[in-house]
């Protein structure tokens, strides 16, 4: 589990600097006007923790039903829940789940997936794996955004 936690808490600090010095009008702008805002990604992410802790038995909602759901049609930025929002649902939800994973044991980990058919996901730990490294596909996709669109880099 430690690579596990370490990975969904680098991602954490990663997603908290990406918003940490933008404006609010660069939160919702789309690089060359198409392709995922900073704000949907890190909605998205947000909308997958909260099934992410459900899958480990801890029911959580945003509350926002399909907005960020992978392949969801882009709206105008007001049909979104508020930046502040979606932030504040995504710390809720990350506090949350690294409380969750602190208490997972080895039966837990060994369980079988059966909410959600993931590719190559048979057990809870691969689960896990999965939902790390689809994490860190979107936030090095934040990363791409922020200096696509002028701003500084995340990292490195």
């Amino acid at each position: 589990m430690a690579p596990i936690v370490y990975i969904s808490q680098a991602n954490d600090g990663l997603i908290r600097q990406t918003l940490s010095d933008l404006p609010a009008e660069a939160l919702w702008k789309q690089p060359a006007g198409q392709g995922n805002s900073i704000m949907w990604i890190v909605g998205h992410i947000t909308q997958t923790r909260a099934g992410l802790l459900s899958l480990l038995g801890d029911r959580a909602s945003t509350g926002w039903g399909e907005l960020f759901r992978r392949g969801a049609q882009r709206q105008d930025p007001s049909v979104y829940p508020d930046p502040q929002a979606i932030k504040t649902v995504g710390i809720d939800l990350t506090k949350r789940l690294q409380a969750k994973l602190t208490t997972i044991t080895e039966a837990d980990l060994a369980a079988p997936v059966t909410a959600v058919q993931l590719p190559n996901v048979r057990t809870i730990v691969e689960a896990l794996a999965f939902f790390a490294f689809h994490e860190a596909y979107h936030v090095g996709q934040l990363g791409y955004v922020k200096r696509a669109l002028g701003y500084t880099a995340i990292a490195g």
